[in-house]
């Protein structure tokens, strides 16, 4: 499998279009679904900016590698651990899971604080941004809370906080597309561990079309596959 600038601009570009589209939908038949409506949008930007790291890391221009880095692994390291357990909370009919889906928004908050703020205040101390097989690396090591946690458990909370809410949400919807991100976590982790946050995203980008569909089925009261709404 082969990452390029190509295949990243042309995806951005894709889900800009569609992630409109979820929005619109959303909006018209259930304010609920907006924060997860708004997904493929966010990732769409967060692909057209690893597009730019490509270049730039091709034309080897540190001021177009560094500012688009920085703003890739804000959606990475900053958005999706307190937005997906948000998009899951919204979506929630049970009202006790719906209070721990936002609890565990607020510490994914963490990561924001925790992680990218140091890389953001002082990138040329905490982050380097380089190609290794055909993928972009994005590496933080440095930064103290990734050096004060082993990397296994670093990963499995990011995991837990990001990818827990959908998979248990009662919405059997949300719940797919959970799934399918976890599994693209585990694939990304098992083939693409030296490339992890690139591929991953990528993945979830490309999976996250599957919310069009989504937003015009409604949930199956039988438990079976949703029906058309």
């Amino acid at each position: 499998m082969c990452f390029s600038p190509e295949a990243s601009f042309g995806l951005g570009a894709v889900l800009l279009p569609a992630g409109a589209y979820c929005v619109r939908t959303a909006l018209k038949q259930k304010a609920s679904w907006l924060p997860l409506g708004i997904t493929p949008l966010l990732l769409g930007v967060q692909q057209v900016c690893e597009g730019l790291v490509w270049v730039g890391l091709r034309s080897e221009e540190a001021t177009l590698v560094r500012p688009a880095s920085l703003v890739f692994l804000f959606f990475g390291l900053a958005v999706w651990p307190f937005w997906m357990p948000v998009a899951a909370a919204c979506i929630e009919s049970r009202p006790a899971a719906r209070r721990v889906w936002f609890a565990m928004a607020v510490l994914g908050l963490g990561w924001l604080v925790l992680l990218y703020l140091p890389i953001l205040h002082d990138p040329d101390r905490y982050l380097t941004t380089r190609v290794e097989h055909h993928s972009i690396a994005y590496e933080y090591a440095e930064v103290p809370v990734v050096r004060a946690i082993p990397p296994e458990l670093f990963r499995l909370l990011y995991a837990v906080l990001g990818g827990l809410p959908l998979i248990a949400c009662s919405d059997g919807r949300v719940r797919l597309f959970g799934i399918l991100l976890g599994v693209a976590a585990v694939v990304s982790r098992l083939m693409f561990v030296y490339a992890f946050a690139s591929v991953w995203c990528f993945f979830a980008a490309a999976l996250s079309f599957y919310l069009c569909y989504a937003l015009t089925r409604r949930p199956n009261p039988h438990g079976g596959p949703p029906l058309a709404a």
